[in-house]
């Protein structure tokens, strides 16, 4: 029997299965997806129709301060950030809680998805951080001092290293959605010597979208200039939400199928070892020093000839002392 469920195989097997439980729920990415392209059109953040010099009329256009700007797209990108949660959230609810969706479960706010917003914008931004300034360093002239560049090189590895470990644990993400915590300790020990399933799989999965999605970018462009109206600008962007979606679903369930194989592992190796004590325990004690009914009968049976035997020993030794 394996004795680590664990694997790059196992993984991608478990992962496959639940992708296609999540292609059921169609209506939860058609609701998301409706919203998101709503949340564009009033934010004016078209994906295709309206970044050209001369947008349509039903473009939204923002003023010309630069400060208005920079808060109307904090306040999109966190909206943004918000639904995908929300949908994750919901996503989540009808694949492992058997809940029932419903389109006005979008605008319900709850104290989960606020959680869930607030650790992937940590995580995004941890990320994105630790990589800008990576890439700051790396850009910066080279230090003559041999000392002073190696302490850069080290801070660089260790800023690259980072989202590598954000990869590897991806699974505690997955431990909070299911448990409501981290199991950083657990996830750390489960993947110790498996690094390379995360980071191999991850990778897969992020060469494979980026060639769908550029090839559909390609293909929304075409569509959304050489038909240049409104309903192509409201189909091409509806579509590339849903585009967004399924790329979150993928990452999604890539976490998902790490945690159910870490849980069958720990599963797995509960039942060995619960195995292994019963088989010690056989070993200790002997099939015929069980106390059965029929061994009591035996026992009780040589208990009394022996007293017998012991009371006509004892019988002439006190004749002979009377008789003196």
């Amino acid at each position: 029997m394996r004795k680590n469920k664990y694997t790059f195989f196992g993984v991608l097997q478990t992962w496959g299965q639940l992708l296609v439980r999540a292609c059921r729920q169609w209506r939860i990415f058609g609701a998301y997806a409706a919203v998101i392209t709503i949340t564009d059109a009033l934010f004016g953040n078209w994906s295709y129709s309206c970044r050209g010099d001369e947008p349509e009329f039903w473009c939204v256009t923002l003023p010309d301060n630069k400060y208005v700007v920079i808060v109307a797209m904090c306040i999109f990108y966190l909206l943004l950030t918000y639904l995908i949660c929300a949908f994750t959230t919901d996503l989540h609810n009808a694949l492992f809680k058997n809940s029932v969706f419903k389109s006005r479960d979008v605008f319900a706010v709850s104290k989960q998805k606020l959680n869930i917003t607030v650790i992937l914008a940590g995580f995004f931004v941890g990320a994105a951080i630790s990589l800008l300034v990576a890439y700051y360093i790396i850009q910066r002239p080279a230090e003559p001092d041999f000392e002073i560049e190696f302490g850069y090189f080290l801070i660089v590895f260790v800023l690259l290293m980072i989202p590598l470990m954000m990869i590897r644990c991806a699974a505690c993400f997955a431990y909070y959605m299911n448990t409501g915590g981290f199991a950083l300790g657990k996830v750390y020990n489960h993947t110790s010597g498996r690094s390379y399933i995360s980071v191999m799989m991850f990778l897969l999965l992020a060469i494979m979208l980026l060639i769908i999605s550029m090839n559909a970018y390609g293909f929304f462009s075409r569509v959304a200039f050489e038909y240049d109206t409104l309903t192509t600008a409201v189909a091409t962007d509806f579509a590339d939400n849903l585009l967004k979606l399924i790329i979150v679903t993928v990452f999604y369930l890539f976490a998902q199928a790490q945690y159910i194989r870490m849980e069958e592992t720990e599963q797995l190796h509960r039942e060995l070892a619960a195995a292994e004590i019963n088989a010690h325990l056989e070993r200790e004690i002997p099939a015929e020093a069980e106390e059965t009914p029929a061994n009591l009968t035996a026992k009780a049976a040589k208990k009394k000839k022996n007293q017998r035997k012991s009371s006509k020993v004892s019988a002439p030794a006190t004749k002979r002392k009377s008789s003196k």
